[in-house]
């Protein structure tokens, strides 16, 4: 009983010093005397860190002896730069793809413009002239509309090339490069 009073004493006179110097210096204070002597011994017995003991000296615990080491380092592998040091800690992204969902929004596409009757026979016109320029390898200048593959709208496209081809059945317009233009997305046309 005596002993427990003299421990608490000591307790709230060192309360000035930091609390976990303090409890570490009492557990093992109170460790080793009873691993030597097997009675419990007094706080007074030992002498306890001093307030301004901030360090890691008068210590005594299983890892004194490596507290004060250097940071062990490899010959082998390198320290890793700290950018990386800290990529690896950075945040978490939860909203992955939420900035190309917002660039797709703010992408602007154009409507598909329709043709009077008049620029309708216009170009009928003009397309009956081409059928009878295949064989001259002429070049043909065709604008028309490609709609947009992930959203209502489009845009419209020119390109210019020999034509090869016209399908009626399908509906299309086959230049000598592989590009097929479908007839009724034709806005102007124009033979060079």
């Amino acid at each position: 009983l005596n002993t427990q009073c003299d421990a608490e004493r000591h307790l709230f006179s060192c309360l000035k010093s930091p609390l976990s110097l303090y409890f570490r210096h009492f557990v093992n204070s109170s460790k080793m005397s009873q691993s030597k002597g097997g009675k419990a011994a007094t706080v007074k017995d030992k002498e306890g860190p001093k307030p301004n003991d901030w360090g890691t000296q008068g210590m005594i615990g299983p890892y004194d002896d490596i507290i004060d080491l250097p940071h062990p380092t490899s010959e082998r592998h390198p320290r890793m730069p700290m950018a990386n040091r800290a990529a690896q800690f950075s945040a978490f992204r939860a909203l992955t793809g939420y900035e190309d969902a917002v660039e797709e929004t703010a992408r602007l596409t154009d409507s598909k413009v329709e043709l009077t009757e008049d620029e309708k026979t216009l170009l009928d016109a003009k397309l009956r002239k081409l059928t009878d320029c295949i064989n001259s390898r002429s070049l043909v200048t065709l604008t028309y509309f490609q709609p947009d593959k992930k959203k209502a709208g489009g845009a419209y496209v020119s390109v210019t090339g020999q034509l090869r081809k016209i399908d009626d059945v399908a509906g299309v317009l086959i230049l000598t490069g592989g590009e097929c233009v479908p007839i009724e997305d034709v806005l102007e046309l124009q033979l060079h």
